[in-house]
């Protein structure tokens, strides 16, 4: 019975654990969309060193998505870890930091090559979110994820996230009459299929 009961614990530990894992990701890849995203935006708008700024955020937090897919820990020094691991992503960040090239266009490359890893990975890094949301029958709003105690370190990056979701059919926008005000309508997100 003792045993039964350590297995059982050891079994809660190790899902818990991976649950965190799976937190932890989510989040980072969240971080590294909206700064990309970000980024895109400024360039668009000829702010070019904000997007600069931006690009240096979005590749640390795509550098520290790949450590943790790895199954590492990010360390301060992540550029030396994600050298080893993704030397793709830390050419990226050689190129951004150090080329030749006009400041415009090396922010253009950053772009490019963000948009790629996004759709690409967007389902896989989302999982966590996408088996949150079919926890409920029900549509989710953007204030009830946001306030969810499992996405709180993402919720400034919601409402840049669900669109693209929505985008890659991954996610449904429903709309939903308000209790306080029939006539108000209220957009709300459900998991497809």
């Amino acid at each position: 019975m003792d045993r039964d009961i350590i297995l059982a614990r050891a079994g809660l530990e190790q899902e818990s654990h991976q649950l965190k894992r799976e937190q932890d990701l989510f989040t980072a890849f969240a971080r590294f969309m909206y700064n990309y995203l970000q980024s895109k935006k400024e360039l668009q708008e000829g702010h070019l060193l904000d997007a600069y700024s931006s690009s240096i955020k979005a590749l640390h937090h795509w550098a520290t998505t790949e450590v943790m897919e790895q199954g590492g820990v990010p360390e301060r020094t992540v550029w030396k870890q994600v050298r080893k691991i993704n030397p793709g992503i830390y050419k990226l960040y050689e190129e951004l930091t150090e080329s030749t090239e006009t400041l415009e266009l090396r922010v253009q490359l950053i772009t490019l090559a963000c948009e790629f890893s996004v759709t690409s990975k967007l389902k896989q890094r989302c999982g966590y979110l996408l088996d949150l949301m079919n926890t409920s029958e029900h549509p989710w709003s953007l204030e009830e994820l946001a306030s969810h105690p499992q996405l709180s370190d993402v919720k400034n990056e919601l409402p840049y996230l669900l669109p693209k979701l929505v985008h890659k059919s991954l996610v449904r926008e429903v709309s939903i009459l308000t209790e306080s005000d029939w006539m108000n309508l209220e957009l709300s997100y459900k998991t497809v299929g």
